[in-house]
């Protein structure tokens, strides 16, 4: 044991911090009215129409590519 210093920290880094506050709108789609809204970092999950609290992430149409070992 080191004393307590630790080498993982609890706290993000500010660049992390960052690159999430300026990340695109991520879209949804309402389960009420079915209305689509985008959502950015640290909005409120909810339906800019109705309210509704339940959103469903639509699905991305570009290619996404995974390496498998």
């Amino acid at each position: 044991m080191d004393g307590g210093g630790g080498s993982g920290s609890a706290a993000p880094s500010a660049a992390s911090v960052a690159s999430l506050t300026s990340a695109a709108t991520v879209k949804y789609v309402c389960g009420d009215c079915k209305e689509k809204s985008s959502i950015k970092f640290g909005d409120p999950i909810k339906c800019h129409n109705c309210g509704h609290r339940i959103l469903y992430k639509t699905h991305t149409k570009e290619r996404i590519q995974y390496v498998a070992r």
